[in-house]
């Protein structure tokens, strides 16, 4: 057992004791004797009042009118325990709340009669939820009161997480009423604020909520029509999205298609490539005429040069390979054809039909020198 606890449960038990008291809060009839060590130190307020030259430094009582006995209740189990419940009945406490004897003359209830909502029966047809959200919220009036800015806290925490955890609309109205007439508290406002923008659209549709008092018609119209303007900017984002998602699929589909053309093209330039390759060869094995009637003979061949990337094709004499070399060939009809060059896009053109050679990953020309007697 931590000392934090051992030193609050030491408090209760004297709070339960009621030994050594030298304060008494009375509310509705109803006396809570305590310590000026304990609920001075922690409310200047109190301390003021029992200190100062007023009635209740005479007296070492203090009439609280403004606030009802079960919150009072919870105020103090706060001071004496670092926290408190929204039923009081924590801690073997139960017994600081009841009533003293016949003399005091009210039942073992909490009277909380003097709450916004609890001087007419309405309060009996409030749900559970609400009934705990303006026991916090009271809790938290009574602390901005009293200047006690740790119970102020902690109120707040609690009805934020109460918030997050059980929210409704229904007699959410009651709470706004609660939490704006009965506190100053700024924190306390913005939280209820807060959930009040999160679930807009769902309150304005309740009647009880559009007839707060704290709320103006002013107000009340900047809030329906932001509800519209969002309303149509989230329709105008869908529709938005919807067209871009449209165009997103034509882009993809034109994608496919001109891929699968460029895809057929490079197959195509492929095969084309590889007949002229097979050309080559076929001619460089090739010395006569296949037609056997035929007696003239191949006289030329190709020559393969230049790079993997850039191969270069030369078509060459076969005479001159087997002889001395282009010294002996006749300057004046070797000179009329010198020179000649041929491209490969001139031959895919030809023999693909309007074929380019403009590709990516192949760049590929052959260059046709002719040498040779050519008549």
């Amino acid at each position: 057992m931590s000392s934090k606890t051992s030193a609050s449960i030491g408090l209760a038990q004297l709070l339960n004791s009621e030994k050594y008291s030298d304060l008494k809060l009375v509310c509705q009839g109803q006396e809570f004797k305590v310590h000026k060590a304990i609920v001075c130190t922690q409310s200047p307020v109190l301390a003021a009042a029992s200190n100062g030259s007023f009635q209740e430094a005479a007296t070492n009582t203090i009439n609280i009118d403004e606030f009802d006995a079960g919150t009072v209740k919870r105020m103090v189990v706060f001071m004496y325990g670092e926290d408190y419940d929204e039923d009081t009945r924590e801690r073997g406490l139960d017994s600081v709340f009841e009533p003293k004897n016949e003399e005091v003359g009210i039942v073992n209830q909490d009277n909380e009669g003097s709450s916004l909502l609890t001087s007419t029966p309405f309060n009996l047809l409030l749900p559970m939820t609400t009934e705990i959200l303006l026991r916090h919220i009271k809790v938290n009036a009574i602390a901005d009161y009293y200047d006690i800015p740790q119970l102020k806290r902690l109120a707040n925490t609690k009805i934020q997480n109460f918030l997050e955890t059980n929210w409704s609309a229904n007699n959410f109205s009651a709470v706004v009423e609660e939490a704006f007439n009965s506190t100053s508290d700024t924190a306390l406002h913005k939280i209820i604020t807060s959930t009040a923008a999160a679930h807009i659209e769902e309150l304005v549709q309740h009647e009880d909520f559009t007839t707060v008092t704290v709320m103006s018609d002013f107000a009340l119209g900047i809030l329906r029509n932001m509800i519209a303007t969002y309303k149509v900017k989230e329709e105008l984002s869908a529709q938005k999205l919807q067209a871009a998602e449209s165009r997103l699929q034509s882009i993809e589909v034109s994608y496919t298609y001109e891929k699968s053309l460029r895809d057929s093209e490079s197959s195509r330039m492929d095969r084309v490539i590889e007949n002229i390759n097979d050309c080559l060869e076929t001619l460089n094995k090739t010395q006569t005429c296949r037609n056997a009637r035929c007696e003239a003979e191949f006289t030329c061949y190709i020559e393969h040069g230049g790079t993997a990337n850039e191969p270069k094709y030369t078509l060459r004499c076969a005479r001159c390979r087997e002889g001395s070399g282009l010294l002996d060939i006749s300057p004046p009809l070797y000179a009329r054809d010198l020179g000649s060059v041929f491209s490969l896009d001139s031959i895919l053109k030809e023999a693909g039909g309007g074929l380019s050679m403009n590709r990516e990953h192949r760049v590929m020309s052959l260059t046709l020198e002719i040498y040779g007697w050519l008549s």
